[in-house]
C-alpha cells in the first residue's frame, strides 16, 4: 500500500473469509464509493480474525483516496449512508491510514476509472466479477432508532440490531441503532460504543486458577468500566485492582450478572481484604467456608481505593446477603455482590438510570419518530426503563424480542407501545421475517413521515 494515499476501510463483521463473503462484502463497499466521485482510488483487503468491538472476525475493505481532504469529504458522505452504516461493525466503522498500518502489507485488488467501474486486478478479479453497482442512497424516510440489550451471548446486541437495521435500512427508514443496558450483561459496550471509547484488554487468573483474557472499558474522562457479568467474584476484583494498575481512579462496575454472588467476599479479597476464622487463621471466604469466618482484616485493602471515585451499578435484584453483610458489617443489600462493593468504598447508583443517562437515550428517543425496543427480556429492569422514557416522551413503539408477555396488559400500562412481536433471539432470519412482516407495519400507523435528522 502506498502511504502518501490516505485509506479509509470499511468494517464488515462476518462469519467466515469466504470469496462468497467477501464478494458480498465489497457489493456494498463499491455501492457506497460510488456515491463519493471514486475515480483513480485503489482497492486493497485485509482481514482480522478477532476484533473487541464485535466479538467476532471482521473483513476490511479499504480504499485509498490521493488526500485527505478527499478522503475526509468522502468519509462525511459514507457516514450519511444508512444501508451502508447498517452493514459495518458498530464499534469504529471506519479505520483512517494510521490504524491500518500494523494490519498490512496488503494484496492491491484493483481501481476506479471514470466511468465507474473496477479495472481489476488478478487479485481481485474473483472478488468483482458482479460490478453493475448504482450510488447507494441515503435515507429519506422515517426516523427509527433501535434499541437492543445484550443477552447471555456476548455481542448478541450488535448482532440483531444490525440484523434490524440492514431491513429496515433497505425499507427507505433513516436508521439509529443504540444498544441499552442496566448494569449487567452489556454495559460496558453499551457506554464503549455510545460515548466512542475504546477497550483495554488485560489478563485475569480466575477462581480456578486458570488465565484468562478479558475486558476493561475506558470512556472519556479517564473513566475504567467493570463488568460482573458472566465473571466469578474473584476475577471481578483482580479487574478492579488492573484498572487501579492502568492508573486509572475514576471506576465504574456494572454489579449484575456475577455467577457466583454467594463467593462476592473474594472481590474484597483479591483487593487486599483478609478474613479469618475463631483461631486467627486466614480463610478464603467462599463455599462452605463463608460460615467459619468470624472477622475480617482490611488493613490490607488496596489503599488506592479511598482517592478513587468509585461508583457499583446497581442491578434489582433480591438475593439474600445477610450473612455476607453481617461479616463486613454492613446494611444488607438483597445483593451481595453490591453489598461487598459498598463495604469497600463504592457508591450505589441504579444501574438502568446511570447507563441510560450516559448513552443519551433520551436525546435519542426525542430524535426518532418509532422506536423498536429489542429487549433480551420483556419483563427486565431495562424495558420498563425505556418504556417509562419513552410514555415521557410520547414515541411509538413496538417490543421485538424473546418469550411472551400478556401484550394487551402492557399496552395498557404503557399507552405508547403498539404491540410486541415475540421472536428467537438467536435466529437471524426468523427476525427478519418478523421484522418486516409483522414490526414495519406498526410503525406506519398514524406516524407521518418526515425529513432526515
Amino acid at each position: 500500500m502506498i502511504w502518501q494515499y490516505f485509506p479509509i476501510a470499511f468494517r464488515f463483521p462476518v462469519g467466515d473469509f469466504s470469496i462468497e463473503t467477501k464478494r458480498s462484502c465489497w457489493r456494498t463497499a463499491l455501492n457506497a464509493l460510488c456515491a463519493c466521485r471514486p475515480e483513480g482510488v485503489t482497492l486493497y483487503d485485509a482481514q482480522q480474525t478477532y476484533d473487541v468491538g464485535t466479538c467476532g472476525p471482521v473483513y476490511l475493505c479499504i480504499a485509498c483516496f490521493y488526500g485527505i481532504k478527499e478522503a475526509r469529504r468522502s468519509a462525511k458522505i459514507l457516514y450519511t449512508l444508512d444501508a451502508l452504516m447498517m452493514r459495518l461493525s458498530i464499534h469504529q466503522p471506519f479505520l483512517q491510514a494510521n490504524a491500518l498500518e500494523s494490519f498490512g502489507p496488503y494484496p492491491l485488488l484493483g481501481t476506479f476509472r471514470p466511468d465507474g467501474r473496477v479495472e481489476a486486478t488478478e487479485d481481485g478479479a474473483s472478488l468483482f466479477e458482479i460490478q453493475n453497482v448504482e450510488p447507494m442512497r441515503r435515507g429519506e424516510g422515517m426516523r427509527l432508532l433501535i434499541a437492543s440489550e445484550e443477552g447471555e451471548t456476548e455481542g448478541s446486541a450488535q448482532n440483531r440490531m444490525q440484523t434490524l437495521g440492514v431491513e429496515a435500512a433497505d425499507a427507505g427508514f433513516c436508521v439509529r441503532r443504540i444498544q441499552i443496558a442496566n448494569g449487567g450483561a452489556g454495559t460496558v459496550r453499551a457506554l464503549v460504543t455510545a460515548l466512542n471509547g475504546r477497550y483495554e484488554t488485560v489478563s485475569v487468573i480466575d477462581a480456578a486458577g486458570e488465565r484468562q483474557k478479558t475486558i476493561i472499558g475506558i470512556l472519556p474522562g479517564a473513566i475504567a468500566v467493570v463488568e460482573a457479568f458472566d465473571h466469578d467474584a474473584a476475577t471481578v476484583g483482580t479487574l478492579i485492582r488492573s484498572a487501579l494498575d492502568l492508573g486509572f481512579r475514576r471506576l465504574r462496575v456494572a454489579a449484575g450478572g456475577c455467577i457466583d454472588p454467594e463467593n462476592a467476599l473474594c472481590i474484597a479479597e483479591a483487593l487486599g481484604v483478609r478474613f479469618c476464622n475463631e483461631a486467627d487463621e486466614p480463610i478464603r471466604p467462599d463455599g462452605e467456608s463463608l460460615r467459619d469466618v468470624a472477622r475480617m482484616d482490611r488493613t490490607g485493602l488496596d489503599p488506592r481505593l479511598a482517592s478513587c471515585e468509585c461508583i457499583a451499578l446497581s442491578v434489582c435484584n433480591d438475593t439474600d446477603d445477610a450473612r455476607i453483610a453481617e461479616i463486613l458489617h454492613a446494611e444488607p443489600r438483597h445483593d451481595p455482590v453490591l453489598c461487598v462493593l459498598c463495604a469497600i468504598g463504592f457508591y450505589a447508583e441504579s444501574g438502568a438510570e446511570t447507563v441510560f443517562r450516559a448513552i443519551g437515550f433520551e436525546n435519542a428517543v426525542g430524535q426518532a419518530d418509532f422506536v423498536v425496543l429489542n429487549p433480551d427480556r420483556t419483563d427486565g429492569e431495562t424495558v420498563r426503563f425505556a418504556l417509562g422514557e419513552l410514555c415521557a416522551q410520547k414515541t411509538p413503539v413496538c417490543m421485538i424480542g424473546p418469550g411472551n408477555c400478556d401484550t394487551d396488559a402492557w399496552m395498557r400500562e404503557y399507552p405508547v407501545l403498539r404491540g410486541a412481536v415475540a421472536v428467537d433471539a438467536a435466529d437471524a432470519d426468523a427476525q427478519k421475517r418478523a421484522f418486516c412482516a409483522e414490526v414495519l407495519p406498526m410503525v406506519g400507523k398514524d406516524v407521518a413521515k418526515t425529513s432526515r435528522i
